[in-house]
């Protein structure tokens, strides 16, 4: 289905992560989880160059996809933003995502009926779906820069934001700072995937209200993170959790790339304030080439083993 293939590839590309503004008015105000990413700035990084050039030119997925519509996600996407209003909130609907990029949209168009796909127009808008029709979703595009793509109820939500919406000030800020940056309201969901015995450390992130963060790019690479607890109790709690999982983490690395893990987590800065808990890392991209390289050796390894 060529709707779905071209909303997994945009946001595969967003893994490899200045928000804009005319795709933040797109996002529900209710969202619960936000994610964004500067694709642009990502591919021109010495991080992104690296990944860039790890990738299979010659995948399958990504060839079909560029012959069939001329869009090639490593090209032509600019920058992407998810959100989504939770598993546990009324009308939810698998998320929505904007995008910002280069599309030929006549091509696309031609592409999805060759596929089976469904090409509609919706308020002047050019709409593609796959061969089930509204049941797989709309992608919509308002212009041949800018794409949205959901259930058919949250693409026309978006579309009527198109001139009313508001961007949200505090992911204007996170999108001005960061390269690749997240929030939420609901961290609690993390507490769903404690194991059974657990109890304390579900409740844990029961206390967390809200979390926000971000990857700062370039030749040394930052992770920033902060939560927003309760109280200061659980923010302490927090704190002290955190420590004891990146102590685990390290003494069950590998010995392919303990040395990189451990010092990717000495680097690690962690502190409260009040009811918040603040984290930093800080890694010389040259380093984390060496990781991701020993990490991908060792996956190798151990595909040819099984």
């Amino acid at each position: 289905m060529l709707a779905r293939r071209i909303f997994i590839f945009a946001v595969t590309a967003a893994a490899t992560f200045a928000a804009d503004a005319s795709l933040l008015k797109l996002l529900p105000p209710d969202a619960h989880v936000v994610m964004g990413l500067d694709v642009e700035q990502g591919k021109n990084s010495p991080l992104g160059r690296y990944l860039l050039s790890r990738m299979q030119s010659d995948d399958d997925g990504i060839t079909k996809l560029v012959t069939l519509t001329g869009f090639d996600p490593r090209r032509d996407l600019r920058e992407i933003i998810f959100a989504s209003r939770g598993a546990g909130v009324q009308g939810s609907k698998d998320g929505l995502f904007a995008a910002r990029g280069a599309f030929n949209v006549s091509k696309i168009i031609t592409a999805a009926n060759s596929e089976g796909g469904q090409a509609l127009v919706y308020q002047g808008f050019n709409v593609i779906t796959g061969r089930r029709g509204d049941s797989d979703g709309w992608i919509a595009f308002l212009d041949s820069t800018l794409a949205v793509g959901g259930s058919q109820e949250e693409v026309k939500a978006a579309i009527a934001r198109r001139t009313s919406g508001t961007a949200n000030a505090n992911f204007t800020t996170l999108g001005r700072t960061y390269d690749a940056w997240m929030y939420t309201v609901e961290p609690s969901a993390l507490g769903r995937t404690v194991p059974a015995g657990k109890a304390n450390s579900a409740e844990l992130f029961q206390a967390v209200q809200s979390a926000q963060g971000g990857i700062k790019l370039g030749n040394t690479v930052t992770v920033t993170g902060e939560a927003i607890a309760r109280s200061e109790k659980d923010a302490t709690a927090l704190h002290d959790v955190i420590k004891f999982i990146a102590g685990m983490i390290q003494l069950k690395s590998t010995e392919a790339n303990a040395t990189e893990v451990a010092s990717l987590l000495d680097s690690m800065k962690l502190s409260t304030s009040g009811n918040k808990v603040n984290l930093t890392v800080s890694v010389p991209q040259s380093q984390l080439e060496q990781f991701l390289e020993r990490s991908r050796n060792s996956s190798r390894k151990t595909a040819r083993v099984q």
